[in-house]
């Protein structure tokens, strides 16, 4: 899960894109669903979730130099989306997999 803010007079889908860009280093995403607002019940959050997907096929693993924040090396993998997230995971990030998975196969009926 990528989150960051929506800039001023940005649109949620493009301020998806552009943290997606920023913070994972995939640029040529696009947004293949509008999954609605949810609000976190968290620090009074309301997140725009946004299905992304891209034409080539993705590593398992990679590294991105993150500018923001410092300039940080975050890591990333894929999370199967069936599988449980495991007690590591914080309890925002559990509801909010909840949530997309709902939505997800919600709209798949």
């Amino acid at each position: 899960m990528i989150k960051g803010g929506i800039e001023p007079r940005e649109e949620p889908h493009a301020a998806a894109l552009r943290e997606l860009r920023e913070e994972s280093g995939i640029a040529d995403a696009v947004v293949s669903q509008d999954l609605g607002l949810w609000d976190a019940a968290f620090d009074e959050q309301i997140w725009s979730l946004h299905l992304c997907a891209t034409a080539r096929e993705l590593p398992q693993r990679w590294s991105h130099r993150c500018l923001d924040y410092g300039s940080v090396d975050l890591t990333f993998f894929w999370h199967d989306f069936d599988a449980d997230p495991t007690e590591e995971w914080h309890p925002l990030f559990r509801r909010a997999l909840a949530c997309i998975r709902s939505r997800i196969r919600r709209s798949a009926r």
